[in-house]
């Protein structure tokens, strides 16, 4: 399956402790012993990665080229959806910047830009596009508000299910408002680290 109420993502929290193929073979075990519907989903792969997720059998990736120059990001992300959609695979990119929840910020050149947005979805064939609208890695002391209208904006030009990452501390209202706006796909990583913190000390304890 390519689309699901869920996505379980392996990433870079991971793969750099133990490659690819393990963290894979460790995910799959969890997602076996489930009931939920699940997508086995890469996040944030480099070239080599998401080549090795779609022989491994992951049924969505996210290609992230987002460190390279925006023609070569176009044209590397565009080889990619290729590869990918040969196989069934779904791909998400991702444009804008997103910052941790410590740094100190200029929005205005973090935010994603509308028409790049719409030049890139265009040119690349994504299914997906990861946006940056205010969201933060992690969970901000002093949040942005989220800029609903550049999110429909986007909507509008690029016609994809939108993605908000670091949606972890957002309120159920942002999150009712960005979905009514266009976003399908919430990456929540801190809210998840916390819960299972906080599972190991209270069997510690």
């Amino acid at each position: 399956r390519s689309w699901s109420p869920m996505f379980l993502q392996v990433g870079r929290a991971i793969v750099p402790h133990m490659g690819l193929r393990a963290a894979t073979e460790l995910t799959r075990r969890v997602a076996d012993g489930s009931s939920a519907d699940l997508v086995l989903h890469l996040d944030h792969g480099p070239w080599d990665e998401c080549l090795e997720a779609i022989q491994l059998g992951f049924t969505s990736i996210m290609y992230d080229g987002a460190h390279l120059p925006f023609e070569e990001n176009i044209a590397t992300t565009r080889r990619i959806v290729e590869i990918a959609h040969a196989y069934g695979v779904i791909v998400e990119a991702e444009l804008g910047k997103i910052p941790d929840a410590d740094e100190q910020v200029d929005w205005t050149a973090y935010y994603t830009d509308v028409d790049e947005a719409e030049r890139f979805v265009r040119e690349t064939g994504v299914d997906t596009l990861a946006i940056s609208v205010g969201i933060v890695h992690g969970i901000p002391g002093d949040p942005q508000p989220l800029d609903i209208p550049r999110i429909e904006q986007i909507r509008d030009v690029t016609g994809v299910p939108l993605v908000l990452h670091g949606a972890s501390g957002l309120s159920e209202d942002e999150v009712k408002a960005a979905i009514a706006a266009g976003v399908h796909k919430f990456n929540a990583d801190t809210d998840l680290r916390l819960a299972f913190r906080r599972g190991i000390e209270q069997v510690f304890a």
